[in-house]
């Protein structure tokens, strides 16, 4: 008897001898949450930037000196928009705009260098046409695209063309041309390099109406997209400043971009961007610069 109570009274002293523990609020005492950037993700943005502007990775110095500059920033939105502008500053991105464009519409095979798009011989080919009244209105058209053409890198580099002109005097050059002769080859490849898609009946009947009246001595003028036109240049306009076009520019450089198709929503949010515009330049920052991109 005497061993339980001894037991009982011990239990009883450990009760008595508990700490109590107290509950301390802290106001506003909100937990931090880490928002830093691993350096190997910034490394991957300024890598994938280089290749999507310039078609080419950084070199190490370039890639060392844009990583102390965004890290220094903790790759913040603004650092990476400010990033961004000055690649795009450079004549070395003008120019890839030049490549890009010849590459998409006219030379996807890469055969053909600048001195071909310089040569002589076919600005007088053109010019004997005019002489020989072999579709004087036609080739009178085409020799002033011609001229537009080789003077578009220079334009480039001064800042003095937007992208919807560059895809314009591709198409309208003599090069384009000569491989697509006749009015539905001229039109449907037309529609499928500017807009991504293949024109409907309705569409390839007006568009061809519209380049024959560029042939004939009489302008046989038709509506496309609601515009009216009666010249091979009237049709080009009317296709670069559809809605249709901004839509599969966008879908374009997102593609090279992501490697992927744009969701509905991020294609219509994007178009806005560019529709709304009109500048190339701000809607390849919008993309770059997404956290999207950075954490692809």
């Amino acid at each position: 008897m005497k061993k339980y109570s001894l037991l009982f009274l011990a239990c009883a002293l450990l009760v008595c001898c508990k700490k109590k523990v107290e509950t301390v609020v802290v106001p506003n005492n909100v937990p931090t949450t880490d928002t830093s950037v691993s350096t190997l993700t910034i490394e991957r943005f300024v890598i994938k930037t280089y290749v999507v502007l310039f078609a080419r990775k950084p070199t190490e110095a370039e890639l060392q000196n844009h990583l102390t500059t965004l890290t220094s920033n903790n790759i913040a939105q603004a650092a990476r928009i400010n990033f961004i502008q000055q690649l795009q500053n450079t004549n070395e991105y003008k120019f890839m705009l030049y490549e890009f464009a010849k590459q998409k519409i006219i030379d996807p095979l890469g055969t053909l260098n600048d001195s071909g798009y310089q040569n002589s011989r076919l600005i007088q080919e053109i010019k004997d046409n005019i002489a020989a009244q072999n579709e004087p209105k036609l080739n009178t058209e085409l020799l002033g695209a011609m001229y537009k053409f080789r003077t578009m890198k220079t334009e480039l580099l001064n800042n003095t063309i937007t992208w919807q002109e560059v895809n314009k005097r591709c198409c309208h050059s003599f090069y384009y041309y000569g491989d697509n002769l006749g009015s539905r080859e001229f039109v449907l490849h037309t529609f499928e390099h500017l807009l991504q898609r293949i024109p409907t009946k309705q569409e390839s009947d007006a568009g061809r109406a519209i380049f024959i009246s560029s042939k004939n001595a009489v302008e046989t003028p038709d509506v496309l997209f609601g515009v009216t036109g009666k010249s091979i240049s009237d049709l080009l306009d009317i296709i670069v400043t559809s809605d249709n076009f901004y839509e599969a520019q966008v879908r374009y450089f997102y593609v090279r971009s992501f490697y992927k198709e744009p969701e509905t929503l991020v294609l219509s949010k994007y178009t806005n961007v560019y529709t709304t515009s009109k500048d190339y330049q701000l809607l390849q920052r919008t993309i770059l610069s997404s956290n999207e991109f950075l954490q692809n």
